[in-house]
């Protein structure tokens, strides 16, 4: 088995994949203490909630699932009155996703604990770090 050299490609990657595991595993305990079954019962509300009515193929799109799991998803939160099915007005094919009031009241308290939680996570770094890690993810965003 290679080494791992300090600094190499696969210590950074290491180090990125550690830190999204911490954050992801903090913010799984969040959403279940916030009444969430999973993960994605919480993005797909929040993405309702930030960018509006949104069709099934755009929701399963923007938190990488199947067409055969959004469908689950989708069942599991319009069982919980979480969500609406309304038919598009303007192509009756496609059906836009509703963030229901139930689904925004259940929503904000986690969004508002999130964002607290993802304060403290970064409050290591000062403004600039932030700034500056910021601009090295994009950076390795754009050429990936």
């Amino acid at each position: 088995m290679a080494k791992i050299i300090q600094h190499s490609g696969k210590h950074l990657y290491l180090l990125t994949w550690q830190l999204y595991q911490q954050l992801r595993l903090q913010d799984e305990d969040s959403m279940r203490a916030h009444g969430f079954t999973t993960q994605t019962d919480f993005a797909l509300l929040e993405v309702l909630f930030h960018l509006g009515p949104q069709t099934i193929k755009a929701l399963g799109d923007r938190v990488r699932l199947t067409s055969g799991s959004i469908t689950t998803a989708i069942q599991r939160l319009e069982k919980l009155d979480f969500i609406h099915r309304r038919p598009s007005p303007h192509d009756r094919r496609k059906t836009f996703i509703h963030l229901a009031q139930r689904g925004k009241t259940q929503l904000l308290p986690a969004l508002e604990a999130q964002d607290r939680r993802l304060q403290d996570s970064f409050a290591a770094l000062d403004a600039l770090e932030r700034a500056e890690y910021a601009r090295l993810c994009q950076k390795l965003s754009a050429r990936i």
